[in-house]
């Protein structure tokens, strides 16, 4: 909670984590139907300020970005309906 109050928590990683929960929520702002992907556009924001055109990864590779990223993917197989997604986001590259 102090690294939120005092902004050193990555914009991406509070995306992701938003995007993982807002199946959960009752907020109307975020309630859409299905009800799985109610994180998409959370899921946007993240994977928007983490990669380029390319699908490359442009943040730092750091502890963050590792749980973004395992945030993601959970919620991209979740939003997908199957647990056989493919795993994608991690074999992001670096530039």
């Amino acid at each position: 909670m102090n690294d939120l109050y005092l902004n050193r928590v990555p914009p991406y990683l509070l995306h992701a984590v938003c995007a993982l929960a807002a199946p959960l929520s009752r907020n109307d702002r975020v309630r859409n139907t299905p009800v799985r992907q109610m994180g998409q556009p959370f899921f946007k924001a993240a994977l928007d300020v983490m990669l380029d055109g390319q699908q490359r990864l442009i943040v730092p590779i750091n502890l963050a970005t590792a749980q973004a990223l395992a945030l993601l993917q959970s919620y991209a197989i979740y939003a997908s309906g199957h647990m056989d997604g493919d795993f994608k986001l991690f074999g992001t590259s670096h530039r």
